[in-house]
């Protein structure tokens, strides 16, 4: 009986294995014939839609390249959050190339990365007088800037004259007459000076 059961297994067995044998052959035969008629198909094609079929597969492979391909870069970088305080440099028509203004401009800069107070500069255009340079002052107080620096004699003289109308800003000036107004004076000795002295007032600012 146990001999009989062996023989059954063993005819099973080699019914399966010729029958997976036949599968595979059928199913080569299938893919065989499936490529064989899409190459027909492709051979039947105009030359324009072999070149769309082709620019169709480059379009997505480059698109799946793209959505595969890892991101390792670094993250862009954040925007500054500045403070709502703007530190203001009034100078003559040299803008920020004159010694005075060049050095108070970089300290003015340097703050303004260390404390997030906005900075900016406006030179007096036009006539170098303590009238005309006035205007340009009262650009600045409109705009309500916390802190105006003026950077040479012609600005100094400028806010001098129209401090009056800003009472609630603070005022630097360097290299110029005040007057015995009430207006912060920044050493003008040197450059070192001038930027250190426009550094504290920014930073004082915020």
């Amino acid at each position: 009986m146990a001999i009989f059961s062996r023989g059954l297994s063993e005819i099973d067995n080699t019914r399966y294995v010729r029958a997976a044998s036949s599968a595979r052959r059928g199913g080569h035969a299938v893919i065989a014939h499936a490529f064989a008629r899409t190459a027909a198909t492709i051979r039947s094609w105009t030359r324009n839609q072999r070149i769309a079929a082709t620019a169709g597969t480059l379009l997505l492979v480059t698109g799946a390249t793209w959505l595969l391909w890892p991101n390792d870069g670094p993250p862009p970088p954040r925007e500054r959050q500045y403070k709502a305080t703007t530190a203001c440099l009034l100078t003559d028509d040299q803008g920020i190339t004159g010694d005075i203004a060049n050095a108070a401009w970089a300290g003015m800069q340097e703050a303004s990365v260390q404390t997030l107070v906005k900075v900016q500069h406006l030179a007096i255009t036009g006539p170098q007088t303590p009238a005309n340079g006035t205007t340009y002052y009262n650009t600045l107080g409109v705009q309500k800037c916390t802190v105006i620096i003026a950077a040479g004699p012609i600005p100094v003289a400028a806010m001098t004259d129209g401090l009056q109308a800003f009472p609630n800003i603070k005022h630097f000036a360097v290299g110029g007459d005040t007057q015995g107004k009430p207006i912060t004076t920044i050493d003008a000795a040197t450059p070192q000076t001038i930027k250190a002295g426009t550094h504290a007032a920014v930073s004082g600012a915020g």
